[in-house]
Order: C-alpha cells, then structure tokens, then sequence
C-alpha cells in the first residue's frame, strides 16, 4: 500500500510539474476593450495606440493550430505618420515608459525551456524578439530579482509558422516565484522601426524538455557577469568569422559587431543597469551561440 501511495504521489508531482503556467498560452481566448482587444492574462500596447487608431496587437484567423492566434504588426497612422509603433505583447501589465512587463503570472518553480510557434514576416532586415523571465522577489531590495532568462531574435520564418525552443539561462539558483513573457514585431521596438513586420505566435509553453534536437554551438564564455565598466566575449578559436549581437531587456538591438577575433571587449560605462543578451551568428546568419548578462554600476 505504501509503495502504491508513493507512486501516486511521484507521478502527482511529475503532472504538476508538466503543466504550462503560461495564461492563455493558444491565444484562444480575447477580451473586447471597445477600440481594441487582448489575449486574456496578456497586455498589449494596444492601450497607449489605440486612441490614435492604431492597433499593433490583434487576434488572428492563421493559428498554428486552433481557431486563433495572436498577431503583432508594426504599425502607423495619419495621426502617428512620423512614426511607427512595434506591435507588443506581455503576459503580465506593459510597462509603456521602459518598454518592459511589469508584473507577470506566478511560477513556483523554474522550466529548461521556453518553446512555441512563430510565423515571422519582416520588412526588410528588421527582427522579432521573443523572451521569457523568471523572477523572484527580494525583501531587502523591495524588488524582483532576475532568476533566469530566455531570448531570441526571430528572423524571417519563410512563410510558415516555425517551431522555437529557447533554453533558459540562469542567473541564480533560487527557485523563482513568477515570470513573464514578452514578444515584440521588432527588435527596433521605440525607435521608429519599419512599418509593415508582422509577428503571429501560438501553443507558447515552458517545459523541460526542447522538442526539436538541440544544435551544437560553439562554446563562448562572457565574463565578467555581472559587468561594469566592460564586457568580455570570448569565443572558442576558429578560422570563421562571426558577427556579435547585443540586445536589451525589451529584445531591442543595441550593437552588431563582426568579429575578426575570438577575443572582443565591450565598453558597458554607458549602458543602464539590467539585463542583456547576446548571440553569435555564422556567416550564413544561423545562431551559434547565445546568452544573458548583467550590468550593474
């Protein structure tokens, strides 16, 4: 009897363990704001645009699977004509002034992974961003603390919905108490990016398992982290060049950089203090390794 009691409760804790925390995660189900909808459990910047009859963030009929998706356009207006707005989307309460979710939805535990589907369509080279955080409170500092982090820039899918599974990296090895997840129509988001890029995602989830068969990356170690005055980027030796990428919070890009060496410095006196991320690209464009850094001053 009390081995079959045991085994009930491992494989309780196995199910509990293999939900999706995510809200909402097939963008299933809206609510009707008047001038503009959201996803349940999401915030768009829909709220701060709609008043100029734009609307970034709308449901769609192309799931990936369902009968809807969301769909994230950049986007402009005669009353915005001069600039342009990404489409944004956050699983928590969007911050318009930083450009980042404040807030988010309770995750006791931390996942390997943040997987989904993504249909990309870009204007020109510009880029999508989709991350997710963990987080955890801080008494002392009466703030959330970074626990991990996933990012990737998305590039054009080819006309089709791809699948992505994005592996966390962690920056401490407390377990979080919440976590959010951001997907943005442009990495130039807050900076006039290109009108026209148009981002649809469905079936996000976190889990420990990836999905799809892990690439193999070269190795390359960033340090210090946290940095202050500089960052440095050390890439395993190769005869091939690789060109260096570095994203804020919001999946904004910040700098690219071919690297004619294994050995880069980067001068981090005039970033803000947060969280940024990295990838290294081959020549071809394919994504050979990535990662996460702090700045604090």
């Amino acid at each position: 009897m009390k081995k079959v009691i045991l085994i009930l409760f491992l494989f309780s804790c196995a199910v509990v363990k293999a939900q999706n925390p995510i809200p909402n995660p097939s963008f299933e189900n809206w609510t009707d704001h008047g001038n503009y909808s959201d996803p349940d459990g999401w915030q768009s910047d829909n709220y701060v645009s709609a008043g100029f009859g734009v609307v970034p963030v709308e449901p769609d009929t192309v799931p990936q699977e369902g009968e809807l998706c969301a769909k994230l356009v950049t986007k402009g207006g005669d009353t915005l004509s001069s600039i342009s707005a990404a489409g944004i989307l956050c699983a928590g309460t969007f911050n318009s002034t930083i450009l980042f979710c404040d807030g988010g939805f309770p995750c006791p535990q931390t996942y390997n992974y943040f997987n989904g589907y993504a249909f990309y369509t870009p204007v020109g080279d510009d880029k999508a961003g989709v991350a997710a955080y963990f987080f955890k409170w801080n008494e002392n500092k009466n703030a959330r603390d970074t626990i991990g982090v996933a990012f990737s820039p998305m590039e054009d899918t080819g006309g089709d919905y791809v699948y992505f599974s994005l592996k966390f990296s962690f920056i401490s090895l407390a377990e979080p108490d919440s976590a959010c997840v951001i997907l943005a129509s442009s990495t130039s988001a807050g900076n006039n990016p290109p009108k026209g890029s148009k981002l649809r995602v469905d079936n996000l989830e976190f889990s420990d398992v990836t999905g799809i068969d892990e690439a193999t990356s070269n190795a390359s170690a960033v340090f210090p982290n946290p940095a202050d005055d500089k960052i440095i980027f050390q890439m395993t030796p190769t005869p091939d060049r690789y060109t260096l990428n570095i994203y804020d919070a919001m999946g904004r890009q910040l700098k690219s950089i071919l690297l004619r060496t294994n050995h880069y410095q980067i001068n981090t006196t005039n970033f803000s203090q947060g969280m940024f991320y990295y990838s290294v690209n081959n020549e071809s464009g394919k994504v050979v390794s990535s990662g996460s850094f702090m700045v604090q001053h």
